[in-house]
């Protein structure tokens, strides 16, 4: 895991500074590389985090075959020694021990065509000098990140917009545009970033630059990877899954993982259990209580026992609940280190748990994430597949979730996806804690909700003929799981920690994607192909059990916020310049005289107002 950045200009540029403010991510080498040809500059720079041999030999930018291919790398790929030995015998030799070297070899050999057998996390860029064209992909899932700008005379590119931006001529202008999209969904789908000319490269694709031409910076986007289908049936999973865990483990420094007590941590422990040790949040009782959940740290401490798993439990607050203060400047803090507009407090608790975990010497952590995005693990799968019965229970359900406490925030959402009949705009119904006429109410200008809704349009075109099930599963690959991912990667990185996801890779997606709706979902369980397997080690009574989880409630620390000082962070922030005063102060008055909980609603205004100061 490192951080890269890079240009192709008709100046040559120093990337100093966007290495300096990406230090982070890469604290054991960095380098830069520049190459010219006719009228064209490229430069190529590397922050890395050794992982993977651990020798000067693995720096980057690196070079083969005197210079005429060099690679900067981002990630890893946990396949390199079978991919390394198949091109041995092809007669490639080896300097050094690292999969980098391995992946720029396979670029050599096979092209663009060597992406899909990769099995890793990947952005990287490489200056194919002897074709005189510059090569930058992503790995499918889109699991790292690479944002880019270009206009006529500049391609610049780099692993956080923060170093992107220090590159001479890249311009970042707010597209007030996408705050619609924004509200409807609490973070932007692929590859928006909030700036009119900063965008991601899109999951599963690669972008070539042809050097030869001295006119023109000029780029081709190319998707080599989309969902598909395949023969599949549900005991392929198992076995998929166990050999996911194991791959991911390669590494030179030692490995740990981050345990919940849920589904999906509880599998990799499973495998792991031998092997290395797992983290426990530890959150106050208190934190529970007023969330209205159920502690998971007993739970946790269970499994691991029973697993005879070594687990240590790690305390994030000293505070028995956070308060307003408190709440305040992580809304600050998490505006800046997201970048892009993702209004995800969960940021928070995986930055301090990657702080506590690198302090005890883990520069990997392995996470459950994106196993419920693959394998239906989200309520709202259930609410798609058995939207009719849902429907014809309506009022029964609508009075569980007014008594309890949990759920009371979910229930707005849970009615307008009811009575919505447009897919899109019913699925962001529960994503999102806005609705339509929300935010044309809200909004100071015009909001942009055919731009949304022709984008994501564009990304169900392919599969029109699938389930509203399967049709959810694509769009969360370029959105919600899609932010996931770039909380995992930032929140890690700003420790600079690796965090890898083995239960979200190409190929358990492919098996997700093929089963029938039915084999993931059912009307009392989701994720089905991941509880089989763990039923096989645990009880029904832990499998089966509501999943609390550990990020810190928000209920508590928004009302010790109080109208008065939530109205004033906003009117600093100056939120009323893109949001209606008026509706802010009835949204929160409401809250906070205690009419409606709209904590979540406050949370996202608040962190909207705080994201759009400091980029406007």
């Amino acid at each position: 895991m490192c951080g890269i950045a890079g240009y192709v200009s008709f100046n040559e540029l120093d990337l100093g500074d966007s290495l300096v403010a990406m230090a982070h991510r890469g604290p054991d080498a960095q380098g830069q590389y520049h190459y010219k040809y006719n009228n064209l500059n490229v430069g190529l720079g590397h922050l890395r985090l050794s992982i993977i041999d651990l020798s000067a030999a693995a720096n980057q930018p690196l070079h083969l075959q005197s210079k005429d291919f060099s690679i900067i790398f981002n990630g890893e790929i946990y396949n390199y020694e079978k991919l390394k030995q198949g091109l041995i015998e092809k007669g490639y030799i080896f300097q050094s021990s690292s999969d980098t070297e391995v992946l720029l070899n396979m670029y050599i050999e096979y092209g663009p065509a060597m992406l899909n057998q990769l099995n890793g996390i990947f952005a990287f860029c490489i200056l194919d000098a002897k074709n005189k064209k510059v090569f930058i992909a992503r790995d499918q899932l889109g699991i790292k990140p690479i944002y880019f700008y270009h206009d006529k005379g500049l391609f610049a590119f780099a692993s956080e917009i923060k170093g992107l931006e220090k590159i001479k001529g890249v311009k970042k202008e707010l597209d007030k545009e996408q705050i619609t999209e924004f509200l409807l969904s609490g973070f932007l789908y692929e590859p928006d970033t909030g700036f009119k000319e900063i965008k991601k490269i899109r999951p599963g694709a690669y972008c070539v630059l042809d050097i030869s031409n001295a006119e023109k910076v000029a780029y081709e986007e190319v998707i080599y990877w989309q969902p598909s289908k395949k023969p599949v049936n549900i005991a392929d999973a198992e076995p998929a899954v166990k050999a996911s865990v194991h791959e991911q483990t390669v590494s030179d420094v030692p490995v740990g993982i981050f345990f919940s007590g849920g589904i999906d941590s509880s599998i990799i422990l499973s495998e792991l259990r031998n092997e290395t040790n797992a983290f426990v949040v530890q959150a106050s009782a208190a934190e529970y209580k007023e969330a209205g959940m159920t502690s998971d740290f007993e739970y946790a401490t269970k499994i691991a026992a029973m697993f005879g798993a070594n687990l240590k439990a790690i305390t994030l607050s000293e505070n028995e609940v956070m308060n307003g203060d408190d709440f305040l400047q992580f809304v600050g803090h998490l505006s800046k280190a997201t970048e892009e507009p993702i209004a995800d407090f969960t940021f928070i608790s995986s930055q301090q748990l990657s702080h506590e975990t690198k302090q005890l010497g883990y520069t990997v952590i392995l996470s459950g994430m994106g196993a419920d995005e693959i394998f239906g693990g989200y309520p709202r799968y259930r609410m798609l597949k058995f939207r009719k019965l849902f429907a014809l229970g309506r009022s029964v359900i609508n009075l569980f979730f007014s008594r309890v406490n949990f759920f009371k925030k979910k229930q707005e959402r849970f009615n307008g996806f009811l009575n919505e009949k447009d897919f899109i705009y019913g699925y962001s119904n529960l994503i999102g804690v806005f609705s339509k006429n929300e935010i044309s109410e809200m909004l100071v200008e015009k909001p942009y909700f055919d731009r949304f809704k022709d984008k994501l349009q564009l990304i169900l075109n392919k599969f029109q003929s699938e389930t509203d099930l399967k049709k959810a599963m694509v769009l969360d690959l370029y959105g919600f799981l899609s932010h996931n991912f770039m909380v995992a990667d930032k929140s890690s990185m700003l420790e600079s920690q690796e965090m890898r996801v083995p239960l979200a890779t190409k190929d358990l997606f492919e098996i997700g994607f093929s089963l029938n709706d039915h084999e993931l979902v059912g009307l009392k369980k989701s994720k089905k192909p991941l509880r089989d397997i763990l039923l096989k080690e645990l009880p029904s009574s832990i499998v089966n059990r509501r999943k609390a989880g550990f990020n810190p409630p928000m209920d508590k620390a928004v009302d010790d916020i109080g109208y008065q000082k939530a109205m004033q962070f906003a009117e600093e922030n100056r939120l009323f310049e893109i949001i209606n005063k008026g509706y802010v102060e009835r949204m929160f008055t409401a809250h906070f005289e205690k009419k409606s909980n709209n904590t979540y609603k406050i949370f996202q205004l608040l962190y909207l107002s705080s994201w759009y100061n400091l980029n406007a």
